[in-house]
């Protein structure tokens, strides 16, 4: 080293060669440092939670732990409420994971710089906002709402012959009602419809819905399906005989016959799919909306056997959805 030390100082002068040097270390120590911060930067993911407990609270907990198992020392996830949240801290971040309507609601008035996935929301209710100028934020979402061919699957299964399909409309799910008339009439079976009026009087409606139907399909609509109403669907059903197809478990033990739904840790496991190649990378985009991957089915064998019926078992019915998926 010295030798080779002793060549430079004789050719250039080692006095200036020193300075020189000198000069340029501290600008090239900062020059690494930035380097050295830039490619540590860590991915940072900002989740805004309608409320501190409930899905809300096992949804953030499960992605929280799928996010872990990543092992990702340049990703970190803050998590904060409504009431709370850090005005800053979501417009910086690289992702914000909106957790159920409040939060959603809150974001579509917000800039943002990164992307946005909403969560725990219903598509009917929840149209997605297309990027403001300039804030280069582009929102995606897992929904809530099961497919409507997932649904007339598990009809399918669990009531092997049953053709004639009785849907409750309302205000805000009226709607629908050419997507479901297709989606039914694409196999062959009848769509069979009723409309709630605005005074919210579903009585009528349903039980003349219940004479040209061999099962009811709940579709989500607060003016329909809520608290005040369902004990009453339900046994109204019951006394018709009429199954009735739910989208929750909590319908499928107050009396439904089955359900297909999508639990709060499955969608942290199918968000943090999505969100493990934007860490890797972060020119990627988000894929666009869409429902869940993932589902569980529910059934009440007590309702099926009072109904004089023989169904298949959840895990069985779940699989069998799976394959009808799966099939070109």
């Amino acid at each position: 080293m010295q030798g080779f030390l002793g060549k430079i100082g004789s050719r250039f002068g080692a006095g200036r060669f020193c300075r020189r040097w000198r000069r340029l270390l501290p600008a090239a120590g900062l020059l690494l440092a930035g380097l050295a911060m830039a490619a540590e930067s860590p991915y940072r993911i900002e989740l805004l939670l309608s409320e501190g407990n409930g899905p809300y609270q096992a949804l953030a907990e499960a992605l929280d732990t799928e996010l872990a198992a990543l092992g990702r020392e340049d990703l970190q996830l803050r998590q904060s409420l409504v009431e709370a949240h850090d005005h800053d801290a979501l417009a910086s971040a690289d992702l914000v994971v909106s957790v159920g309507s409040r939060a959603s609601r809150l974001l579509h008035q917000l800039p943002a710089r990164g992307q946005v996935l909403h969560v725990l929301i219903p598509s009917t209710s929840h149209p997605l906002p297309t990027p403001q100028e300039g804030s280069g934020a582009r929102h995606s979402a897992i929904y809530l709402d099961q497919p409507w061919s997932r649904q007339l699957n598990l009809i399918r299964l669990a009531l092997p012959g049953v053709e004639r399909v009785g849907i409750l409309l309302g205000s805000t799910s009226r709607d629908l009602r050419d997507e479901l008339e297709q989606a039914i009439a694409a196999r062959q079976w009848q769509a069979q419809f009723a409309l709630v009026p605005e005074d919210g009087n579903y009585l009528g409606p349903l039980r003349r819905l219940l004479e040209q139907s061999e099962v009811l399909l709940a579709v989500p609509d607060q003016q329909v399906f809520n608290r005040q109403n369902l004990q009453g669907i339900l046994l109204t059903t019951y006394r018709r005989e009429v199954p009735m197809i739910g989208f929750s478990p909590g319908y499928v033990r107050a009396g439904a016959l089955a359900a297909v739904y999508t639990t709060p840790e499955q969608v942290a496991t199918q968000a943090a799919r999505w969100i493990a190649p934007l860490v890797a990378d972060r020119g990627r985009l988000l894929p666009p909306p869409q429902a869940p991957d993932l589902y569980s089915v529910a059934v009440n064998h007590q309702v099926a056997r009072s109904l004089g019926l023989r169904i298949p078992g959840e895990e069985e019915l779940r699989m069998g959805l799976q394959t009808l998926e799966d099939q070109p």
